[in-house]
């Protein structure tokens, strides 16, 4: 003897209906335990029903299986549990749930923020921001503080002289000249091991904090102390007046190479130097 569970075939049709699943639950939980020999091959619009412990019946759809046919065009069809074996599909008015004047004012605003983000995130996939400049030469010609090239002169004129040996370059910085030493990658062929690279010119906004003669004692304060006055001049006086210049050497003491800056007098203005380009 073979020997199945079965639930009723019917219990199907409340999961696809949404059900009151409360009532779902129990309609489930009463199930029949069958031993049977025979199952009975139903017709079409008949289902496979158990009608005692024994036996399968096929049952079309009507008033006594307990389920009548229903069209809901606006409501939803929902299905009702009655005893073990009654289920009564019915249909039912649509929830009347709505959001608030405030609550779509709320979503309204994610809305336009989520919106903004994207065109920013859109944005920044066309246009990644650059790369920091990284020092790519200096320059062969030479120049003292006073810097003039093609009529231009200062930072004008340092840039202009870099330009003109390497294309949309400009007058390194000293911390340009420490990023392209400092991050990998950026400086590994700028800054070979076999060799040094030149003492240059590089800018350096003035952090000198000796006071000026007279006519100059604002130099410090705006800047020009440690780049021979926006590098517009060759003088030696006043005497706390100099330029910044770089190289990357072997270095005294531990003799290995590094990122060597002069100030003072070692960056006179008066000395003819290269200048560091960036790019």
């Amino acid at each position: 003897m073979k020997t199945t569970k079965f639930a009723f075939v019917l219990g199907l049709a409340p999961l696809l209906m949404a059900p009151d699943y409360a009532k779902l639950d129990d309609f489930v939980a009463h199930q029949h335990k069958v031993s049977t020999t025979t199952i009975p091959v139903c017709k079409t619009g008949e289902f496979l029903v158990v009608a005692d412990a024994s036996t399968l019946i096929c049952q079309t759809i009507g008033a006594t299986s307990g389920l009548a046919s229903k069209k809901c065009d606006t409501q939803l069809l929902t299905g009702t549990i009655s005893g073990d074996t009654g289920l009564t599909l019915s249909c039912t008015p649509k929830g009347s749930d709505s959001f608030s004047s405030g609550d779509i004012t709320t979503i309204n605003q994610m809305d336009t923020t989520l919106k903004m983000i994207e065109l920013l995130i859109n944005n920044l996939q066309m246009n990644p921001p650059g790369a920091a400049s990284v020092y790519i030469g200096s320059t062969t010609a030479m120049t003292t503080g006073s810097i003039v090239s093609n009529g231009k002169s200062g930072i004008l004129g340092a840039a202009d002289m870099c330009n003109t040996q390497y294309p949309g370059s400009h007058m390194c910085t000293v911390y340009e000249m420490y990023i392209s030493a400092a991050v990998p990658g950026t400086g590994i062929n700028k800054f070979p091991t076999a060799a040094d690279v030149p003492k240059a010119w590089v800018y350096q906004q003035s952090f000198n904090p000796a006071t000026f003669g007279a006519g100059l004692s604002g130099a410090t304060a705006s800047g020009l102390g440690d780049n021979c006055n926006g590098y517009t001049s060759a003088a030696n006086t006043p005497a706390t007046m100099f330029g910044m210049a770089v190289n990357f050497t072997t270095v005294a003491f531990t003799a290995k190479k590094a990122l060597k800056f002069y100030g003072g007098v070692d960056g006179a203005c008066n000395q003819n130097l290269p200048v560091a380009c960036c790019k």
